[in-house]
């Protein structure tokens, strides 16, 4: 063979090869391109309030809220970070108006960071060309500024919705404790994965009809339903007379959860909390230190996951040389409830002692009471606040008027 044979020979090699990098130069780019495009944030605006919650006109939904305005039973399924790390719920249902999408990462050590939702009919989900969702393109979508945000609500008008849709619940979570560490996470539905190369998943639902009205014998089994499963919750005989349709609440130690101290854990045949206080000498007791407790209801055996958050308590606590006074106010939020009668211990022992100098919680113990005409509001002056407290405040409350 001569050498311009060989050359020859060679270059048709070297053509051979060019073409098959070309040719499967496309191939080889898609997967990172589509990830790409599948993160960008689209155009499309996102309906954020100040309260970084979606609702329609301004209006904020919590969980009581949701759960008095759902047509049936509120759907749960695990939210899954880095595919198999179950990282809190994702809770489905609806009113006869909206469609309620609640992330929820209450009692886990993680936090949301953003949210991304789609919601409507399958054929319309966006994919990039490898069948990976293209989670930028989602109508809403937000970003969580505060730090340990454990809980984000989604209410979408139905008005666009056939019966039945599919919903896709993306999120990114931060880990309490490590900061640095992130994950993508996905509602999960084991019967529907995400076609692509991606792990994922999305989620059929179907409307639940709310009915117009009962007729009365049926509203009245309901009521008394209802009624015995709160009578259950409370572990007692309905408090000092008041209605079964009444709710008794406890304040909790959100902040910091290991502080509050779960009746049951000390022989008691009832749910609650005394909330331990610690004093912080690095705290400005003079310009005031500023605690909030959420109030919560039918938080029964403690399990705050399936507990209702009626209000809150803002203990403000001030003074200075061991001696510590407080103020405290009462918010009402669920609007479907009024405040009548609120009960308070506050005291170095765990629980307040009864006429035999054993520990109780009984609230006729308990030494502040107020009883009230149906409020929303109140505010409690110069409450002796030990510099190592505890604390319990019960409130009951009663449909509004």
């Amino acid at each position: 063979m001569t050498k311009y044979t060989i050359r020859i020979a060679m270059k048709k090699n070297l053509v051979l090869v060019l073409g098959l990098v070309f040719l499967l130069y496309p191939i080889a780019s898609c997967d990172p391109e589509d990830e790409l495009n599948s993160l960008k944030i689209s155009e499309s605006p996102a309906i954020i309030n100040t309260e970084n919650r979606i609702a329609p006109e301004g209006q904020v939904y919590d969980k009581a809220q949701i759960d008095a305005a759902s047509c049936d039973e509120i759907e749960s399924t695990p939210l899954y970070g880095g595919k198999d790390i179950e990282v809190g719920l994702v809770h489905l249902s609806n009113s006869d108006e909206f469609v309620f999408i609640t992330y929820d990462l209450t009692n886990t050590s993680w936090s949301l960071q953003e949210t991304h939702l789609y919601i409507g009919p399958e054929q319309d989900i966006p994919y990039t060309k490898a069948g990976n969702p293209k989670i930028g393109n989602f109508p809403y979508h937000a970003q969580q500024d505060d730090t340990n945000k454990k809980e984000f609500s989604y209410a979408i008008p139905i008005g666009e919705f056939e019966d039945c849709m599919v919903i896709i619940a993306h999120a990114v979570v931060q880990k309490d404790d490590e900061p640095e560490r992130e994950e993508t996470a996905f509602a999960f539905d084991s019967n529907n994965e995400l076609p692509g190369s991606r792990w994922g998943w999305y989620m059929d639902y179907c409307l639940h009809e709310c009915e117009d009205g009962a007729e009365n014998g049926d509203e009245e089994d309901h009521n008394d339903q209802d009624s015995a499963n709160n009578q259950e919750n409370t572990g007692n005989e309905p408090a000092n007379g008041f209605d079964l349709d009444c709710l008794e609440s406890y304040a909790f130690h959100f902040a910091d959860k290991k502080d509050a101290h779960c009746f049951l854990s000390s022989g008691f045949d009832q749910w609650g909390w005394s909330n331990q206080v610690f004093y912080n000498p690095l705290m400005n007791y003079v310009t005031g230190y500023v605690l909030n407790f959420p109030l919560l209801a039918s938080a029964y055996q403690c399990d705050i996951r399936n507990s209702l958050e009626v209000g809150y308590i803002t203990v403000r606590i001030t003074g200075g040389d061991g001696r510590f006074t407080a103020e405290l106010d009462v918010h009402v939020t669920d609007q479907t409830y009024d405040l009548q009668a609120f009960d308070m211990y506050v005291g170095t022992e765990k629980y307040p002692l009864d006429n035999s100098m054993n520990q109780t919680v009984l609230p006729e113990f308990y030494n502040y009471h107020e009883s009230l005409n149906g409020t929303r509001r109140l505010t409690l002056h110069n409450i002796t606040w030990p510099s190592n407290a505890y604390f319990i405040a019960r409130g009951i409350l009663c449909p509004a008027n």
